[in-house]
């Protein structure tokens, strides 16, 4: 494992955890299946650090096996046939690795035809379904990689996948100009936030992005349709969905850089997935593990590191807009319920619908804030009320601020009362499905309760920096995948005799591009280490919502316009640069063939989405007011 791990990028095996040694093994894996089709796994890799070794039996799993049962390493190159790693890695200069026992097995009939046809397969479609009459070439095959039984724990859900969709939407992969390739912006990084690492898991979801989303990102928007059966368990798989969750809980215990890092290269394959990520990875989980009982943390994690289920945040409502708390009217009362065996229990009844729900149809978990007015007082303390950034919360009178209370849910567990309206036909961003959540009167148990009753508003503003943050790596996808687009296009393209990017103009507008992007970049990093070296000084990042500090760290107080300033920036930086791609590319550029205005779509919902950029600058003025007027 270790010689195979320095192939492709890592350093040194992991030292402290057997999760991160989980994650080196999908890394491992994930970049070894490079070299061989969906329906050729077989093999082993030896764990060199620990004695033990993972055999891949089939297509459909591998498992752990004892060091006396090892076995070559049998690798299948699209460009070489059966070769050995070292072979096969020297000849696609990824680097030499150990010598493998060289195993000579004839290619598949169908495939040596198809090498014989096109000679390299073109990027994207590497991984494509083989469909060939041969005997070696099964139809019922999958091109995605097997089901890990590490990350299999937490309990069964109505939407798991046990095998990819046949889907005719899905199985035809469509043109990609995502080439999965080191980018200029890399090597400014290298050395500041970008350590061996972080650069290994970097490059295991830009290479798992490029083989198995950016062919279908075309199909996805298409269709509208969120790829939960194709796709959501194999990041799961890989690790990424518990990128920033605790080893305990099935996760990787990594930071804000690393949940970053995934967050945008998810994002250049496609967007609308990325986005997807972003709301069951940390507007979901995060206020999990963050304000949650142990209870809830050991049965909801677990399924959604995986990939068995998906999270989603209710909060939300029609009509609300940037008055977010002020303007709620889900709400929630106190309730008993007398249950099937006779016991009578204490609860909530949830009343009320949330609107642009992300994730919402497809939620087996989701996060909901309500008002409860059997909790709010006229003389009630607003201690904890104190640091709410809505600028419209602000104007209501002292004595109606409302008692909001988060809970976290199990949809399965909700009943017929419970119910999925509308699904929105969004401008972008489709395929990350957006829907309408309909509550009426919904009885949940006490224990549903995130955090505690009347504190849902600290739970709530205690989680928003990090989801600025966070976010703010998807506007850093579409700028890199615009000029994943442009500078192949402005290298063939010819105009007078010459390619359009010898003109001085075309190279302006690459340089507002690139420049643009690499600020970005630089930016958003800085404040994700920043924050992380501070979290790790303090230890725990989030007080006790019923702690003086009302769930808010002053620490990382000052931070606070830092993540709004980046996703402001970023988001607007992100929608310039679409339209500069266009720009670039003529009437290329406004019709669908190439991704271009795909990409503006997406783009513009980060100007919207999680706050408008209005309410970013009035936070931002807010805070450098408040920090200047506190100095003097």
């Amino acid at each position: 494992m270790l010689w195979l791990g320095r192939a492709f990028g890592f350093r040194e095996a992991p030292k402290h955890s057997d999760v991160l040694s989980r994650l080196w093994w999908r890394c491992c894996y994930h970049h070894a299946r490079k070299w061989y089709p969906g329906d050729c796994v077989c093999g082993c890799i030896a764990d060199h650090r620990t004695g033990s070794e993972w055999r891949f039996e089939s297509r459909e799993r591998y498992t752990e096996v004892c060091p006396d049962a090892r076995t070559p390493l049998r690798v299948f190159s699209r460009q070489h046939g059966y070769c050995t790693v070292e072979h096969a890695l020297k000849r696609e200069q990824v680097g030499a690795v150990a010598s493998v026992t060289r195993l000579e097995v004839p290619l598949p009939s169908g495939l040596q035809r198809n090498r014989e046809r096109t000679g390299v397969l073109s990027p994207g479609k590497r991984f494509r379904r083989e469909v060939s009459s041969s005997s070696s070439s099964s139809s019922s095959s999958s091109s995605l990689p097997p089901q890990s039984t590490v990350a299999s724990a937490g309990p069964a859900s109505a939407h798991s996948a046990s095998a990819p969709s046949t889907s005719a939407w899905w199985t035809a992969p469509g043109p990609t100009y995502y080439d999965g390739r080191h980018t200029h912006a890399d090597e400014v990084l290298l050395g500041t936030v970008l350590d061996s690492d972080r650069s290994g898991l970097r490059n295991t979801v830009r290479a798992f992005a490029h083989e198995y989303i950016a062919p279908y990102a075309a199909a996805i928007d298409e269709a509208n349709r969120f790829p939960r059966e194709q796709l959501w368990t194999e990041l799961g798989n890989l690790g990424v969905l518990g990128v920033a969750t605790a080893n305990a809980y099935g996760g990787l215990g990594l930071g804000l850089v690393e949940h970053c890092l995934v967050m945008e290269e998810l994002s250049r394959a496609s967007p609308s997935i990325g986005l997807s990520y972003g709301a069951h990875s940390n507007l979901c989980m995060m206020q999990i593990e963050r304000h949650g009982s142990a209870a809830q943390k050991e049965r909801l994690l677990p399924p959604l590191c995986s990939g068995v289920w998906v999270g989603a945040l209710a909060m939300s409502e029609t009509g609300a807009g940037s008055d977010v708390l002020g303007s709620m009217r889900t709400s929630a009362y106190q309730r008993k319920r007398t249950t099937a065996a006779g016991e009578l229990r204490s609860g909530w009844s949830i009343r009320g619908t949330k609107m642009w729900i992300t994730n919402g149809p497809d939620a087996d978990v989701v996060v909901v804030y309500a008002r409860t007015p059997e909790l709010e007082s006229h003389s009630a303390s607003t201690s904890t009320l104190a640091a709410v950034e809505s600028a419209s919360s602000s104007s209501l009178p002292k004595q109606s601020k409302p008692k909001l209370t988060a809970f976290v849910l199990e949809t399965a567990q909700l009943g017929p009362r419970y119910r999925v309206a509308q699904k929105l036909d969004k401008l972008g961003m489709r395929g990350s499905n957006t829907c309408e959540l309909v509550f009426d009167d919904v009885w949940v148990p006490d224990d549903a309760v995130l955090g505690e009753p009347g504190l849902g508003t600290t739970v709530l503003m205690a989680g928003l920096d990090a989801e600025r943050l966070v976010l703010s790596a998807g506007p850093l996808g579409i700028m890199q995948a615009c000029l994943d687009v442009v500078l192949p296009y402005v290298r063939e393209r010819q105009q007078f005799g010459s390619p359009i990017g010898t003109f001085p103009l075309m190279q302006a507008k690459l340089a507002d591009m690139y420049g643009a992007l690499a600020a970005s970049r630089a930016h958003t990093f800085g404040v994700a280490a920043s924050v992380d070296k501070l979290t790790r000084q303090i230890g725990e990042p989030t007080p006790p919502a019923s702690s003086k500090h009302g769930g808010l760290n002053p620490q990382l107080r000052r931070f606070r316009k830092d993540c709004a300033s980046v996703i402001l920036q970023n988001a607007e930086r992100a929608t310039q640069c679409a339209l500069q791609a266009i720009q670039a590319l003529g009437g290329n550029g406004y019709i669908s063939d190439y991704p271009t205005g795909r990409l503006l779509r997406d783009a513009k919902l980060y100007e919207i989405g999680a706050g408008t950029s209005e309410i970013r600058r009035i936070l931002i003025g807010r805070e450098l007011y408040e920090a200047s007027h506190a100095t003097k």
